[in-house]
């Protein structure tokens, strides 16, 4: 038996700093979790309370998903154990190697057998056959997204210890059936066991990037926007998570629904063409289809479906449908911005979005409203220049930063 008392490893450890695989990796605290008592109690309680419950919702996590297998180690008998052992061990050989240690091969089958079930039938990071569909897309995005800043590079994220940094104002990403071409060049093979693995694509404000599925379906992602989906696509669905705005053409597949996923709505689809406008840090979002037909789920379940040429728009909860010039809010994919009876705050914002500036407005310009189309290969400053001239507002650049005033 394990003396956890004879662990001094076990305070030098910044438990503050692990994943939630990370836990079900320790053998202290797959030890303590599962023969807990008052002394390992009152450290964890010690721990979380020193570090100021840093990194707490992993632990919390790890702990519940050793109770929920608790019952199932009582099911099991030690032959049962050591042959599915062997079959992950056999199925996994490679990818056991790297990701789990060495001592839970041989960690005693009173105190483990709740870690190896774990192994044996949920954690995705450990079997290469586990199912993607199982993965939350939303709630790994908002557990990887660490920094709300975005980058200044365009990065596209493989693993968590895998990231490609991409230079390119405008760049592109083609998932082939066995690896990935950035920029019209192979870059990355997708190995077997990856192929069930999460990838994200971070689109920094002032870049974009076209991202192509295996499946054959593209994706326009728009400045500042995070895009997370698995690298190879589920057998009974397609499904990605977006913050921010993407024009998408999905190839039909009955079989199997492309699903996009915000934080408000999902929009499911066979095979169509429509644009995504879902920022989390707006309140503003909407969907426009430009062919085929979309289903819609919002928040209170209830099926919203569009036609071509309309917008579905939700704002803090009020919904609506309405008839637009569905062209219109797409022509950013070609470098076009155009707007009819559009506020001054929206443009200015999709503007500082586009080419990477701060914008600042008053409340007077913000509330004006105007209609016509940009050429965004012009420069900034002639796009600003350009409202001047058919408007009372004024503009100047101050500080880094471009201020729009109304001109009394």
């Amino acid at each position: 038996m394990k003396n956890i008392n004879k662990n001094p490893d076990k305070e030098k450890k910044s438990f503050s700093t692990y994943s939630f695989e990370d836990f079900l990796q320790d053998d202290f605290f797959l030890f303590s979790i599962e023969n807990m008592t008052e002394e390992t109690q009152s450290f964890w309680k010690n721990y979380w309370e020193s570090s100021g419950r840093t990194n707490q919702d992993n632990f919390d996590l790890a702990c519940s998903y050793l109770k929920s297998v608790q019952n199932e180690k009582d099911k099991l008998t030690e032959q049962e154990i050591f042959e599915m052992w062997k079959n992950i061990e056999l199925a996994n050989k490679n990818n056991l190697k790297k990701k789990v240690k060495r001592s839970v091969l041989f960690f005693s089958i009173a105190a483990s057998v709740a870690a190896i079930f774990i192994l044996a039938t949920l954690s995705p990071l450990f079997l290469t056959n586990s199912e993607p569909e199982k993965v939350d897309l939303a709630s790994f995005s908002t557990r990887t997204k660490n920094n709300p800043q975005l980058p200044t590079e365009t990065q596209l994220i493989l693993s968590e210890n895998e990231s490609i940094s991409l230079k390119e104002k405008e760049s592109t990403i083609d998932y082939a059936s066995q690896h990935i071409e950035i920029n019209g060049s192979v870059q990355q093979r997708i190995p077997e066991e990856s192929k069930q693995s999460i990838n994200q694509l971070v689109v920094p404000i002032g870049k974009r990037a076209v991202l192509s599925f295996s499946d054959g379906s593209k994706i326009w992602v728009n400045s500042g926007t995070r895009v997370t989906y698995p690298a190879v696509f589920a057998d009974n669905k397609r499904e990605i998570y977006v913050d921010g705005e993407i024009y998408t053409e999905v190839v039909k597949d009955t079989k199997r629904p492309f699903i996009v996923k915000t934080n408000v709505m999902d929009i499911e689809v066979l095979g169509t063409r429509f644009n995504v406008n879902a920022y989390e840090s707006d309140p503003l979002k909407n969907v426009v289809l430009v062919s085929g037909s979309v289903k819609i789920k919002n928040k209170d379940k209830k099926d919203i479906l569009l036609s071509p040429n309309k917008k579905f728009e939700t704002n803090n909860g009020y919904e609506r449908i309405q008839e637009v010039n569905a062209t219109e809010y797409i022509s950013w994919i070609d470098g076009f911005y155009q707007y009819d009876s559009e506020r001054m705050d929206v443009i200015l914002k999709r503007l500082s979005r586009y080419y990477g500036q701060e914008i600042v407005w008053d409340s007077i310009a913000a509330d004006m409203r105007f209609s016509g189309k940009l050429d965004l290969k012009d420069d900034l400053n002639l796009v600003l220049l350009s409202f001047t001239h058919t408007a009372p507002i004024t503009y100047r650049k101050e500080n880094g930063k471009y201020i729009i005033n109304y001109k009394y």
